[in-house]
């Protein structure tokens, strides 16, 4: 006997953060929901979400289901809509507990990645890394006074966050100093297809946009000067540069306009280094004189 079911898939942010399965539905002479409390695919690409709220809402669909105070065809609408609901799949195979537990491994812990989204990963985790290698190596910021993929829960008060919201914004690094919120962020310019490189900036562009838009009001309850930074890695090869001339152009405009500071990785400018030196908090050696 085969089932149909659904992959229930859930996203800490639905503006900026690709859903992640969490659950599947089974149906079959009774509707089965099942789940890994642990939400180990979710724990890897949201560490700091609140898994309760994963959990409340999930237990709280089994509830009606069970209770019949849902239709299949309306699950999607009685979801919030931080959750989606894949097409119905067959598991062709009799459901014994053997097989769905092969099921729950194979939808629910390991983490499968489509081609197409393990190289967007690598290539934003190659970004990052030359981010590191620049902001240690290079300008001396502290690796414990750099925030990782920080969204503004974790570089904004609670109370500042609690008033601006969250907005979608994820910036690749941030630094948060006495009197500086310093964002930053880059762009891999020698990617090895273009389509990359603009995603890469469109994604940077709508981020700082957003925080600009909150700009006055962030600084003024936070007592921070915000700077959005992006840096550039890499050179065009001239052939390719004549080649999408038109688009580099468009995508540098759109960077400059929506970034404090516009960086080439190779030479930073002074006011990047400055603004860098104000955001890192400093700690003041108590054996000096």
């Amino acid at each position: 006997m085969s089932l149909e079911f659904n992959i229930v898939r859930f996203t800490p942010d639905p503006e900026d953060v690709e859903a992640v399965n969490v659950a599947l539905l089974l149906w079959g002479s009774q509707p089965r929901l099942l789940m890994d409390e642990s939400f180990p695919r979710l724990r890897c690409v949201a560490p700091r979400v609140d898994l309760s709220i994963v959990r409340f809402y999930l237990n709280d669909l089994w509830s009606r289901l069970s209770r019949g105070e849902v239709r299949r065809d309306r699950i999607g609408l009685s979801l919030s809509s931080q959750f989606r609901l894949s097409e119905a799949k067959q598991l062709a195979a009799h459901p014994t507990e053997a097989v769905l537990k092969a099921v729950q491994e194979r939808y629910l812990r390991t983490p499968a990645l489509e081609d197409g989204e393990r190289q967007q990963r690598s290539h934003a985790k190659q970004i990052e890394s030359r981010l590191e290698q620049l902001l240690v190596a290079e300008l001396h910021v502290p690796t414990s006074s750099l925030l990782r993929r920080a969204s503004p829960r974790e570089f904004l008060s609670p109370a500042t966050y609690q008033t601006l919201g969250g907005n979608g914004v994820v910036v690749a690094r941030a630094i948060v100093g006495p009197h500086q919120l310093m964002l930053i962020d880059g762009v891999n310019l020698n990617a090895p297809q273009m389509e990359k490189v603009e995603l890469r900036s469109q994604h940077i562009a709508a981020a700082f946009f957003k925080m600009g838009q909150v700009r006055n009001n962030l600084e003024r309850l936070e007592h921070r000067n915000l700077t959005r930074a992006t840096v550039l890695f890499g050179r065009e090869d001239p052939e390719r540069a004549k080649r999408h001339a038109a688009r580099l152009e468009f995508l540098r405009d759109m960077l400059a306009r929506e970034s404090d500071l516009l960086e080439h990785a190779e030479a930073p400018s002074e006011a990047f280094r400055d603004a860098i030196h104000r955001a890192t908090p400093r700690v003041t050696d108590a054996t000096s004189n």
